[in-house]
C-alpha cells in the first residue's frame, strides 16, 4: 500500500493555487552549502517546515523543572540534541550570570590578533624560503575568508555548547571564501562517538542514519568531512549551568512570592465592638484596604497587628549567591579567585584580578581554537598547494604584545652605551615615536669629525647610510652623468665633497676604487676583508643584516605590470660588471614549484626591488656546489625593514626571488658560502 507523505497547505485569499510545504527537508546534495538557518529560517523566498514552524513558538522554559533537565542532558548522551540545543539557546539569553560569563569570555578572545607564524625549527632538507612560502599561501587563504572573526566566535562557543560545526563554502576554484557557523540544534548524532548528521528539520532522533539519512552524514559522499570544522568539548559549561538555571529560577520564584507577602507591610484589622450591623460590610471593606497597604479610615478603636516575617533570615541570597558561584567556578576552570566578588563579574578592587583571570581563559581557548584549524584548515590548504610538503607555518590566535615604551627606551639607551645599535625601523614600530638621529657638530673649518672615509665609521649620524649610497652610485656612473651627479652630491654632502676633492684617488672620469668608497659604515672593513672567502656571515665576522643600514625601498609593482615585464627576457647590471637575465623563467620557476596564485602576487609586487637587489645589493653569496649566486638587499620603507633575497642561477638568468619582513629572525638564513660582493 503506498503511503502519501503528509502535507501542508496554505491558502492565499484571491489565489486559485496552494503552496504546497514539505514536513521534512529532503537530503543535502553533493557540493551543497549549508546555511545556519537550515529550514526554519522564515527568510523571504524560503519554506518554513512545519516542524520548525512549531519549534520557532516553543518555549522550552514553560513549567521547566530539574527533571525535565536532567532529560534534556540524557538525550545529548544518545546524540539527540535538537530540544537540548534549541534549549541551550533559551538558557544564554534567560540567565543573567551566565550570559555574563560568555560575554566576558568572548571579549579578550575576539580582540587577539591571528597570524601565519614559521615554525622555530624546520624539519631538516627545509629551507627558510619553503617556509616564506607557505606562509604567504595560508595568510591568503585566511585572507580570503569574509567572517573570520564570526567562525572563531562559534568555535569558542564549544566551551558553552559541546560543540561547534563550520562548514567551507568554496568558489569555483575550491577556494575557501566562508565558514558558515551551523545551529547547533540543527545537528544530531549516531551515539556519544558516533558521525554527525546535518538535520536540518532538528528532528528528535537517536538514529540519525535512519531519521536522517545517509546523504546528511557528515563525512559522506554529500556532506564530506574535509568541506567541515568541528570542535567538540568533553564538559561544556551549559550541562552544568542548565541544572543551576532550574534550581536559579525555582528560588527566584520562591523568592518572588516571598516579597509580595512580606515585601509590602501588611497586617490584621480588629474592628471595635457595637459596630452597627448596617456598617459593617463598609467597614470591614475600609478594613481590608487598609490592611494590605491601602489608604482608608476605620473606626474608632479599631487596631491593627501587622504581619510578622516567618523567619529572621532571608534564606533566598544566600542560595542565589552559591547557584551563580557554582557556575562560575565551572565556568572560568574552577578559579577560586573569582569568586571574591558578588557572582565573579563586578567590579571594585576585584576587576584586575577578573581582568586576569578571563585573559588567562581566553588564551589557553585561542590556543585550542589554533590547533582546530592548524588540523582541518591548515592541513587541508598546504596539501593542496604544497603537496610533499611538512606543514612548516601555523595558524596561532594570540593577545597583542603591549609594549612597555619606558622600559625599551632604557634598555636601548643601555645597549647603546654598551656599543649596541638598535635598527631604527623597528624602534619606530614599538614605540611609535617618529626618530630623528641628532646631528653631531663639525669644527669651525668646516670639515667633519673624521677625514677617512674608507673602512671607519663616519661620525656625521644619520647621514652615514645616505652618503655610503651616493657614493655607490658615483663610483658606477658613466662619463657624461658623473659631473652632475657629483655637483649634486657636493651640495648635499659638502664636508665629504671637500674631502674628496682634496684627498682622492680617482681617475680621468671620476671613477674611485673600493679603497675610496668604503662602503656604508662600521662594518664594512671586516666584510671587504672576507670577500673571497667561504663560510657564514658569522663565522666571517660580518655584522647582522639587521644591524646593516638600509636603503630606501624602491615602490612596489603593481602585479599585471610586474608580470608583463617577466613576460620577455631584460638584463639588470650586478656591481661584479656581467649581468643578471629576468624574464619568463621566474614565472615558469614558480610554476614548477606550484606556488598559489597569491604567492606569485606578493613576489611580483616586490619586482623592482629585486631589481635593486640584482643592480645594488649589499652582498653577494655564491654556493660552491651549484654555482647559484644570492644578491642580499637591505630596504626600508615607511613600516618596516626587509630583507629581499634574489638567486641567479650560474648561466645568469634569475631564479626566483622572494621579500622577508622578519630581518631580525631570517635575515641571515641565505648569507652563507662564498662572499664574492660586500658593499
Amino acid at each position: 500500500m503506498k503511503t502519501e507523505a503528509r502535507s501542508q497547505r496554505s491558502e492565499v485569499k484571491g489565489q486559485k493555487a496552494a503552496a504546497v510545504v514539505p514536513m521534512t527537508s529532503p537530503g543535502a546534495k553533493k557540493g551543497q552549502k549549508l546555511t545556519r538557518y537550515g529550514s526554519a529560517s522564515g527568510l523571504p523566498g524560503q519554506i518554513v517546515t512545519f516542524a520548525n514552524r512549531w519549534r520557532e513558538n516553543y518555549n522550552p522554559f514553560r513549567a521547566f523543572a530539574i527533571r525535565k533537565a536532567v532529560e534534556l542532558i540524557e538525550a545529548g548522551q544518545r546524540g539527540d540534541y535538537a530540544l537540548l540545543q534549541w534549549t541551550y539557546r533559551r538558557l544564554e539569553r534567560a540567565y543573567p550570570t551566565l550570559s555574563g560569563l560568555i560575554s566576558r569570555c568572548e571579549a579578550p578572545l575576539l580582540n587577539f590578533k591571528w597570524d601565519i607564524k614559521i615554525k622555530g625549527i624546520l624539519p631538516k632538507g627545509f629551507t627558510d624560503a619553503e617556509a616564506e612560502a607557505q606562509q604567504q599561501t595560508l595568510r591568503s587563504a585566511y585572507g580570503a575568508v569574509d567572517n573570520l572573526t564570526d567562525a572563531i566566535r562559534h568555535l569558542h562557543m564549544a566551551e558553552f555548547r559541546e560543540y561547534s560545526h563550520l562548514q567551507k563554502h568554496r568558489s569555483g576554484d575550491g577556494e575557501v571564501y566562508h565558514l558558515e557557523p551551523l545551529d547547533q540544534w540543527m545537528i544530531c548524532r549516531d551515539g556519544i562517538y558516533g558521525d554527525w548528521f546535518w538535520n536540518p528539520d532538528s528532528r528528535f532522533t537517536s538514529q540519525p542514519a535512519i531519521t536522517c539519512g545517509e546523504s546528511n552524514r557528515i563525512g559522506g559522499d554529500a556532506l564530506p568531512l574535509e568541506d567541515f570544522i568541528i570542535r567538540a568539548i568533553p564538559r561544556p559549561i551549559n550541562e552544568i549551568a542548565l541544572v543551576i538555571f532550574a534550581r536559579w529560577a525555582l528560588v527566584a520564584k520562591n523568592w518572588d512570592a516571598f516579597i509580595e507577602i512580606y515585601g509590602v507591610p501588611g497586617g490584621v484589622i480588629e474592628m471595635p465592638q457595637n459596630v452597627p450591623p448596617d456598617k459593617e460590610a463598609q467597614y470591614e471593606q475600609s478594613a481590608k484596604l487598609v490592611a494590605e497597604g491601602g489608604v482608608g479610615a476605620i473606626p474608632n478603636g479599631s487596631k491593627y497587628f501587622p504581619n510578622d516575617g516567618p523567619r529572621g533570615t532571608d534564606p533566598f541570597t544566600p542560595r542565589i549567591k552559591t547557584l551563580d558561584e557554582d557556575l562560575v567556578l565551572a565556568g572560568t576552570g574552577g578559579k577560586m579567585g573569582m569568586l571574591n566578588a558578588s557572582t565573579g563579574l563586578g567590579g571594585g578592587n576585584q576587576s584586575k584580578t577578573h581582568d586576569e583571570v578571563f585573559q588567562e581563559i581566553a588564551q589557553s581557548r585561542a590556543a585550542a581554537i589554533s590547533e582546530t584549524f592548524q588540523r582541518q584548515f591548515d592541513a587541508e590548504v598546504l596539501e593542496r598547494e604544497h603537496p610533499g610538503e611538512p606543514a612548516l607555518v601555523y595558524f596561532d590566535l594570540s593577545p597583542s604584545e603591549d609594549v612597555d615604551v619606558d622600559g625599551l627606551v632604557k634598555n636601548v639607551v643601555s645597549l647603546a652605551g654598551a656599543g649596541w645599535k638598535a635598527d631604527e625601523g623597528w624602534l619606530k614600530e614599538q614605540t611609535g615615536y617618529e626618530l630623528e638621529e641628532k646631528e653631531e657638530p663639525v669644527d669651525a673649518g668646516g670639515t667633519p669629525t673624521k677625514k677617512e672615509i674608507g673602512g671607519r665609521k663616519s661620525e656625521t649620524g644619520k647621514k652615514e647610510a645616505a652618503i655610503a649610497n651616493r657614493l655607490q652610485e658615483l663610483s658606477t656612473a658613466g662619463d657624461e652623468e658623473f659631473a652632475a651627479e657629483f655637483a649634486a652630491f657636493n651640495r648635499d654632502f659638502p664636508q665629504v665633497g671637500r674631502i674628496l676633492n682634496g684627498n682622492s684617488n680617482h681617475d680621468e672620469r671620476g671613477k674611485f676604487s673600493s679603497a675610496d668608497m668604503g662602503g656604508g659604515g662600521g662594518g664594512d672593513a671586516k666584510a671587504r676583508a672576507a670577500v673571497g672567502k667561504t663560510g657564514t656571515w658569522k663565522t666571517l665576522g660580518l655584522q647582522p643584516a639587521a644591524q646593516i643600514p638600509p636603503d630606501e625601498a624602491a615602490p612596489e609593482m603593481e602585479v599585471p605590470d610586474a608580470r608583463k615585464k617577466l613576460s620577455e627576457d631584460y638584463e639588470v647590471p650586478t656591481p661584479l660588471g656581467d649581468k643578471a637575465i629576468f624574464g619568463p623563467g621566474v614565472l615558469k620557476h614558480w610554476a614548477d614549484k606550484k606556488k598559489t596564485e597569491a604567492d606569485i602576487a606578493n613576489r611580483l609586487r616586490f619586482l623592482a626591488a629585486a631589481e635593486d637587489a640584482i643592480s645594488k645589493p649589499h652582498e653577494i653569496w655564491e654556493n660552491e656546489r651549484t654555482g647559484t649566486r644570492t644578491f642580499i638587499h637591505i630596504t626600508k620603507d615607511a613600516t618596516k625593514s626587509r630583507v629581499l633575497h634574489a638567486w641567479e642561477l650560474k648561466d645568469g638568468k634569475l631564479e626566483s626571488f622572494i621579500s622577508i619582513s622578519d630581518i631580525r629572525r631570517r635575515g641571515d638564513k641565505h648569507r652563507e658560502g662564498r662572499l664574492l660582493y660586500a658593499r
